[in-house]
């Protein structure tokens, strides 16, 4: 879009291996939403993961191109989560 509202850019996920995929993302300037474009599928497909799995990434480099390296997952980031969940639920069920 020509009025700034949508930023599109080019991120690089690895995995833990360190094999790599480049995705097209574009940023929503007005919601703050960031959204994959291409190709978020082909790096799940290669890795093995499914709609539904939570993943964790850091960010390894910052420069034109953001590298976002994929990290296991530990129990206590799924506990961490659980209690997010948990007391987003009891939020919500509460207004």
């Amino acid at each position: 879009m020509s009025n700034g509202l949508l930023k599109k850019f080019q991120m690089c996920l690895m995995n833990e291996e360190g094999e790599s995929w480049t995705i097209d993302v574009k940023h929503e300037a007005h919601t703050g939403r960031f959204l994959t474009i291409r190709g978020w599928r082909r790096f799940c497909v290669a890795n093995g993961k499914k709609p539904g799995d939570l993943l964790k990434f850091k960010l390894v480099h910052n420069e034109e191109t953001p590298v976002l390296q994929l990290l296991p997952l530990k129990s206590e980031d799924l506990h961490k989560l659980g209690k997010l969940f948990i007391l987003y639920s009891f939020k919500k069920q509460k207004s």
